[in-house]
């Protein structure tokens, strides 16, 4: 329902451009080909999480493949890349227009989540940069990134990868580390990178619930598709619904 809204509302064509939407196909479950990945490898090690969420994600592989779907464990190198995009392109739109002392408390506030690492210098770096040049690098950076994925899209209809580190979390102090259910302490930004990621490049995904954890909280995973294929990912949801466990109300 929502959906149709959001594509039926008339677009202003000084900031967005036509699209010629097509309808979705009429493909079963076993006509689909899922890459899938649990925890990317990066040069700097593996984006973790939790052994709970690394099983939900496997039963729905599991389920795709006894329906006949095909299914390749694979992910391109680029989530490094598109981390420091996301997070570069984030100030910049958060800090456009901005007065400069509103700048540097929008700076002073991100770095709270920061965990030093390299990737989190691309924010650092850009956090007080407004410039034109530099908005038009990011954005050259991007259209570069979406072709990758594009070309990515060419081998795969879909993609599917964890949505966080573990299930629902509560709200927390910035700055401070989120408890995991496994018991481990995790940075936010190390906790919702899966789920940021995508923003990166403005690629349609959807979110499939998998259930509870043993904690009695929904643990979800995501399932991403190529630039403007909303109808063909509501399709794939409307498949999925008779073998995954759907919405489960979370434990009191």
């Amino acid at each position: 329902l929502v959906w149709n809204v959001l594509r039926n509302t008339k677009i202003d064509e000084k900031f967005q451009k036509p699209i010629k939407w097509s309808s979705h196909t009429e493909k079963t479950l076993k006509d689909y080909k899922f890459a899938w990945m649990d925890e990317w490898q990066t040069e700097v090690g593996a984006v973790k999480v939790s052994p709970e969420t690394k099983e939900k994600l496997k039963n729905l592989i599991d389920s795709l493949n006894q329906q006949g779907s095909t299914t390749e464990k694979k992910a391109p190198d680029t989530f490094i890349s598109m981390n420091k995009l996301f997070l570069a392109s984030f100030i910049s739109m958060m800090g456009q227009g901005q007065p400069w002392l509103i700048q540097k408390f929008l700076e002073r506030d991100m770095k709270s989540m920061g965990t030093g690492s390299k990737v989190f210098e691309s924010f650092t770096n850009t956090s007080m940069d407004g410039s034109d040049e530099t908005w038009n690098k990011l954005e050259s950076d991007r259209q570069e990134m979406i072709g990758k994925w594009e070309d990515f899209f060419k081998q795969y209809d879909f993609f599917i990868v964890p949505l966080s580190y573990d299930s629902a979390f509560q709200h927390i102090e910035r700055g401070k580390t989120i408890t995991a259910d496994d018991g481990s302490n995790v940075a936010y930004i190390d906790y919702v990178p899966y789920a940021c990621i995508f923003n990166s490049t403005g690629h349609p995904a959807i979110t499939v619930p998998m259930g509870l954890n043993k904690k009695g909280l929904p643990i979800g995973i995501q399932i991403v598709g190529k630039y403007y294929s909303e109808p063909e990912l509501l399709h794939l949801a409307k498949l999925l619904k008779p073998i995954t466990p759907g919405f489960i109300k979370p434990k009191e």
